[in-house]
């Protein structure tokens, strides 16, 4: 448990005796308040089959425990204008136990995401802790929640260097509120009404002209389902641009574009024009 030693000192999360091409400690969170820690870790970061491995670490019986992880292949680098988050997982506390009141659902959940950030971003706000943006513009960033909550995080702000908020992105968010505004000032004159769902899935519904190569096709609603993990900015431009161009011969009515047949979730409506 040196690394969240050395954090709780504010000193550089890398051990100096640990060359970097071997391991490179990416980023490291300890909230003191909750006791709990998390650590993001690289395996041979130069390597064609460099791994990552997240673990999540907590304060128990008055010492730093390992409370769990998990590893995976190394993640596709992302052009981040401003503000990206990526689920890290979570575990369940070592304070767990099968009988109350420390029961599975009472014991807390330690939770972790993978932020990453934009040159312009000198702080991030996670919940009410703020964290320093570092050179390399990655953190890990590590919460406690209640059992019952465990897949809400808190909310995640970018602040510029004079402290100014340049965007955010809520406890069920996908994409921040720069993306948005850049997604929708790009496609105009469209007309969007987004409705986030409990999942990684969230529906986008356009009402616009929608032309193809040969003629104009005619007006109407057209639907184009959107899947937010591994997206970058201009990944979703791309990926909302391309399914509306290939919904263009489908004349009227509601087209579902996509792999997902079972369509919106109750209670997600269409834009009205």
């Amino acid at each position: 448990m040196g690394v969240v030693r050395r954090v709780l000192a504010r000193n550089v999360p890398q051990p100096w005796w640990i060359p970097r091409r071997v391991l490179t400690v990416v980023s490291a969170d300890v909230d003191a308040t909750a006791g709990v820690g998390a650590i993001w870790i690289v395996w041979r970061p130069k390597s064609t089959r460099a791994r990552e491995r997240l673990a999540l670490v907590e304060w128990h019986d008055e010492q730093w425990r390992y409370a769990g992880g998990g590893s995976g292949p190394q993640d596709d680098p992302v052009d981040v204008d401003l503000l990206d988050v990526r689920s890290g997982g979570g575990v369940l506390s070592l304070t767990r136990s099968i009988d109350p009141p420390r029961s599975i659902t009472a014991a807390p959940w330690i939770s972790c995401a993978k932020v990453r950030l934009g040159r312009d971003v000198g702080h991030v706000l996670i919940g009410a802790r703020r964290i320093q943006n570092p050179k390399h513009c990655k953190i890990i960033a590590v919460w406690a929640s209640p059992y019952i909550g465990r897949g809400v995080r808190p909310v995640i702000v970018a602040l510029g260097r004079d402290c100014a908020e340049l965007s955010r992105i809520g406890p069920h968010g996908s994409l921040d509120t720069h993306t948005w505004a850049r997604l929708i000032e790009e496609l105009q004159p469209a007309c969007f009404l987004v409705s986030v769902a409990a999942s990684e899935d969230f529906w986008v519904f356009v009402r616009a002209k929608v032309c193809s190569t040969r003629a104009h096709v005619g007006r109407g609603i057209r639907c184009a389902m959107v899947r937010p993990r591994r997206l970058s900015w201009s990944g979703v431009r791309d990926s909302v641009s391309g399914r509306l161009s290939r919904s263009g011969r489908d004349h009227g009515g509601i087209a579902r574009i996509g792999t997902n047949r079972r369509g919106p979730r109750k209670g997600d409506t269409g834009a009205r024009a």
